[in-house]
């Protein structure tokens, strides 16, 4: 486990993963767990990224 983890009380992982937030889920298993999430630009897919393009 990395070591930044051992420094908390508890593990976030679970909680994070568990998220109906997909981008809290994709940086989750991308920056804490290392994981090789390639499909980023789903992200861009989503309500509230939609949101913003169009404001723009």
């Amino acid at each position: 486990m990395s070591k930044w983890l051992n420094n908390l009380k508890c593990n976030p992982i679970p909680t994070l993963i568990s998220s109906d937030n997909e981008a809290i889920i994709f940086f989750t298993k991308h920056d804490l767990l290392g994981g090789e999430e390639k499909n980023i630009e789903n992200l861009w897919e989503l309500p509230e990224p939609l949101k913003l393009i169009k404001f723009i």
